[in-house]
């Protein structure tokens, strides 16, 4: 497995408590730990990473000896090891198994009716009295093939057959002083728990994403109508604003012209190449008029017309911000966006969990998280022109203080990303 490419993202305020820091980690320290997962399969490469803001060295179960490699180490040095398929995955049991068409039911859990799609994730509580399993396991397993009247299941780990790479960061350390209670983390299920791995395609099969009502919406009046109010208003926290800001200024070349699809009065190009000519595509004049960042301008609704007004080979990069979700046709637009990118150039979709409901496709309000990485990476990898298919996320950073729901939620807004390349012409 290749090294893990470090991208360079902002750091935060950090938990420790300022008179017990410590810049050394010492036997019994506590921990402020950045856990990355890194692993690639079925032509994708990805990386996951995960903040653990308060990790306890003495009392917290770490895979293989990474406990003691952390001893001695400093604030900002990191570690990693590789890990054999399975050996920092759970819940094997069941594996591998057919079960009756007839026994897979959601209503019990959603309280409606879902139809099984090849290649997709769903709680496993929607096969309950199959293999053991009950109606409130809502740990994930994959539909992984549909013969007439049966349904082929894997309900194993979504990473149990792929080798991984895990790093551990250090971002503060402090030492623990006197504690009453608290749990004990491991360290293992928090790298591998909730999600990661459901981005994967399903080796030699298309995931389905693609039946009529997956693009269906509450809103269906024209995006013009919703679109002409100016809402010069963020919509995602500070944190995951610089991180997309970060992620792009460490992607886009230098120099590079960049389309800034569904832009608005911000483009979160705040760190690429100041030299790199930006043009806006867009609904809301005042908005892109209000974005200091653009050299043009352009009024194009995507999702009356996905043919992209520009000519072959005009960009190095595109980029779409918190957007791809409103998209009624993404395969036709991914075609367009492979037309439009320069050989070599790169093609940068980012998202969080927050969107307007109304207006999002149906798919994307159904689907995990991490299955949203895996319906972008469809739809990109739809096109035989782009290749080099990369996932990245980063969650548990903590909340902006200043920000408007610091009162309701703990967390920042995740980031997650995809990102293809245009490949050479021949």
């Amino acid at each position: 497995m290749t090294p893990i490419q470090y991208l360079d993202l902002p750091t935060f305020e950090h938990s420790l408590v300022t008179e017990r820091s410590r810049e050394r980690v010492e036997p019994g320290a506590m921990l402020e730990l950045e856990l990355d997962l890194h692993f690639q399969a079925n032509g994708v490469t990805c990386r996951d990473s995960r903040v653990v803001r308060k990790s306890n060295l003495w009392r917290d179960f770490f895979p293989g000896n990474l406990d003691r490699q952390l001893l001695g180490l400093a604030v900002g040095d990191r570690i990693e090891a590789d890990f054999a398929p399975g050996s920092l995955t759970g819940y094997q049991e069941g594996e591998c198994f057919t079960a009756p068409r007839g026994a897979f039911r959601t209503r019990k859990l959603i309280r409606r009716d879902l139809e099984p799609r090849l290649g997709r994730f769903y709680p496993r509580g929607f096969l309950a009295g199959q293999r053991g399993i009950f109606s409130d396991d809502r740990r994930p397993l994959r539909v992984t093939g549909m013969p007439p009247g049966r349904l082929e299941i894997d309900s194993r780990h979504p990473l149990a057959a792929v080798p991984v790479r895990l790093g551990i960061g250090i971002l503060s350390t402090w030492g623990a002083g006197e504690e009453h209670g608290g749990i004990c983390n491991d360290i293992a299920m928090l790298a591998t728990g909730e999600g990661p791995g459901m981005q994967l395609p399903l080796p030699g099969a298309a995931m389905d994403f693609w039946y009529p009502e997956a693009m269906a919406r509450l809103d269906n009046r024209d995006d013009e109508i919703f679109y002409e109010r100016t809402r010069l208003v963020h919509h995602l926290d500070s944190h995951c604003r610089a991180q997309i800001a970060a992620l792009y200024g460490r992607l886009i070349p230098a120099g590079g012209r960049v389309l800034d699809l569904m832009s608005s009065w911000v483009s979160h190009l705040d760190r690429i190449d100041p030299a790199c000519p930006v043009t806006g595509l867009g609904m809301n004049r005042e908005e892109l008029d209000a974005n200091p960042r653009l050299a043009e301008r352009v009024i194009h609704d995507l999702n009356r017309d996905p043919t992209l007004p520009f000519g072959k080979a005009s960009f190095d990069a595109v980029v779409c911000t918190a957007s791809f979700e409103y998209l009624m046709e993404p395969r036709w637009i991914v075609t367009e966006i492979a037309r439009v990118l320069k050989p070599g150039g790169i093609c940068i979709i980012t998202f969080s969990d927050r969107w307007f409901p109304t207006k999002a496709v149906q798919i994307w309000t159904e689907v995990h998280p991490f299955e949203r990485l895996g319906y972008v990476l469809a739809s990109l990898m739809s096109d035989e022109r782009l290749d080099d298919f990369n996932t990245y996320s980063r969650r548990g950073l903590p909340r902006p203080e200043d920000d408007a729901r610091a009162g309701e939620l703990e967390l920042s807004d995740p980031l997650f990303a995809v990102w293809a390349r245009r490949r050479p012409e021949h």
